[in-house]
């Protein structure tokens, strides 16, 4: 006679399987209907079912994790978040080093960069209305508009 799942598992674990047969078999009505003989050789076998698919699961597990190289796996892991880590931190600094360039710059450098003739232009004539007017174009010329004095002061 082959030995008995059950005694492959741990007290802990009988205890479960236990638990969760009788669980199962509780919820039938044609089980409970059984003389309570039947109902315990059932339930034995059962337990013994459940108990040989635990075992196999559990060596199925055990397999899995011999087959990984947890040692290893935690060192790549731990690599790959350090790595990740690192390679933000210097986008954050470069980011950072281009921000302070840009604060750096000179007035002239940051209008030659930022701000173009037509959005002066526009500042000029929506903010000083009655000082500064377009110089009307010639047709067929392509220059760009200038601003001029919209009066002559004359100094004495």
């Amino acid at each position: 006679m082959a030995p008995r799942p059950r005694k492959a598992l741990d007290r802990r674990q009988q205890a479960d399987v236990r638990a969760e047969v009788a669980r199962l078999l509780e919820g039938a009505p044609a089980y409970r209907a059984l003389p309570l003989p039947r109902r315990e050789a059932v339930a034995a076998k059962l337990e013994d079912a459940a108990a040989a698919l635990v075992v196999a699961e559990l060596r199925d597990r055990r397999r899995l994790v011999d087959a990984v190289d947890f040692p290893a796996f935690v060192s790549e892991l731990i690599g790959g978040v350090f790595q990740a880590v690192v390679d933000a931190s210097i986008q954050q600094m470069r980011a950072y080093a281009d921000l302070l360039e840009s604060a750096a710059k000179s007035v002239e450098d940051f209008a030659d960069d930022e701000v173009d003739d037509g959005q002066v232009r526009a500042h000029l004539i929506e903010h000083f209305r009655g000082d500064a007017q377009r110089t009307k174009l010639r047709p067929g010329l392509r220059a760009r508009p200038h601003l001029k004095p919209a009066r002559d002061d004359d100094d004495d």
